[in-house]
C-alpha cells in the first residue's frame, strides 16, 4: 500500500492583505442625505411655529446637536482608522512591522485607552510572534470603555490569543461577551465564532462548540483566512466530546493546510491524549518519522 503523502493547502499570505488596506472614506451621499433631512425638519418645525410654538424648534435644535455630535465623532474615528491604515500598509515584512510598531507606540494613549491603535500594534506583535508581548498590550485596553464597535475585535483577537497560550477559562470569559449577530463583516464574525466555540469547548461545554461551528461552512472560500482558526476549534471540540475519529479528521484537515498549525497541541497546557492524536496524525501524513522523538518548526 502506497505511503500517504501530505499535500500541504496554499495558505494566504499574511502580508497580503496588509498591503490591500484600503483608507476609510466618507459616504458623502449618505451625508449629502442627512444634511437634506435636517433642512427639511427646520423647515416644518418653523412652518408649525405657529401652532406648536417654540417647542418644534427647540426639538429639531436638540436633534441638530446630536447629529452634529455624532458626526463629529464618526469624524475622529475616520480620521484614526486612515491614520492606522496609512502605518499597517507598509507593515509586510520585518523591518516594516518593526517601523509600523514603533510609529503606534509614539501615538498610542497612556492606559490602553486607544483601542484601535492597541489592536493593531498586538496584530503586528502576533505576526512576528510574540504573542505574549501582543496579550500584554490588549489587556490594557479597557474594554468597556472603548467605542462600541470596537469592543467585540478587541475581545475576540484577545481571546485567539488566550486560548493559543492555553488560558481557556480567560477566554471563556471574553467569548461569552461576544455578540457575532452585530458584527456585519462575514471574516470578523466567523473569527468571532472560532473563538466561541474553542472556548466553550475547551470549558466543559463541547456540544454548545459543535453547534456554534455547524453554522460556518469550512468550504467558504471566502473565510479562507480564518479557516485555521475555526479548524482548530473542530479539533477541540471534536476532541472534548469524545469523538475520537471526527478529531482525527480535524486534525488531518488543519495538518494539510500547514503542518505546523498543530505546534500549539504539543505545547505545555495542551491534554496529552491530543497531544498522541496530533503526533499521530503527523506521522500517517509522513510529515515526522514513526518514533518516540519528534521536532516541530
Amino acid at each position: 500500500m502506497a505511503k500517504k503523502r501530505l499535500v500541504p493547502a496554499q495558505r494566504p499570505d499574511p502580508s497580503q492583505p496588509l498591503a490591500e488596506l484600503e483608507s476609510p472614506k466618507a459616504n458623502y451621499k449618505v451625508l449629502a442625505q442627512i444634511a437634506i433631512g435636517v433642512f427639511i425638519a427646520w423647515a416644518v418645525a418653523f412652518g408649525a411655529k405657529p401652532i406648536v410654538g417654540w417647542w418644534g424648534v427647540g426639538v429639531v435644535a436638540v436633534l441638530t446637536i446630536a447629529l452634529a455630535g455624532f458626526g463629529i465623532y464618526v469624524y475622529r474615528m475616520t480620521r484614526k482608522s486612515s491614520n492606522l491604515v496609512d502605518i499597517l500598509r507598509g507593515a509586510t515584512d520585518a523591518e516594516g512591522r518593526k517601523a509600523a510598531l514603533e510609529r503606534l507606540r509614539a501615538e498610542a494613549e497612556p492606559g490602553g485607552k486607544d483601542a484601535m491603535n492597541a489592536l493593531a500594534q498586538a496584530h503586528l506583535l502576533a505576526t512576528e510572534g510574540d504573542v505574549e508581548a501582543a496579550i500584554a498590550v490588549l489587556e490594557q485596553v479597557p474594554i468597556d470603555e472603548a467605542p462600541l464597535v470596537v469592543r467585540d475585535e478587541v475581545r475576540s483577537n484577545l481571546g485567539a490569543m488566550y486560548l493559543v497560550t492555553h488560558r481557556a477559562k480567560e477566554a471563556r470569559v471574553l467569548a461569552d461577551a461576544l455578540e457575532p449577530d452585530r458584527q456585519p463583516n462575514g471574516k470578523a464574525k466567523a473569527m468571532y465564532l472560532a473563538v466561541i466555540a474553542e472556548a466553550k469547548a475547551r470549558t466543559g461545554d463541547p456540544d454548545a462548540a459543535l453547534a456554534v461551528l455547524a453554522s460556518v461552512s469550512a468550504e467558504d472560500p471566502e473565510l479562507a483566512e480564518v479557516q485555521p482558526m475555526l479548524q482548530r476549534a473542530r479539533v477541540y471540540a471534536a476532541f472534548h466530546a469524545k469523538k475520537k475519529p471526527l478529531t482525527l479528521r480535524h486534525l488531518e484537515a488543519l495538518a494539510r493546510m500547514d503542518p505546523n498549525l498543530l505546534g500549539p497541541f504539543f505545547t505545555k497546557g495542551c491534554p496529552a491524549d491530543l497531544q498522541a492524536l496530533a503526533k499521530q496524525t503527523l506521522q500517517q501524513l509522513g510529515v515526522i518519522p514513526r518514533g518516540p522523538k519528534m521536532r516541530m518548526r
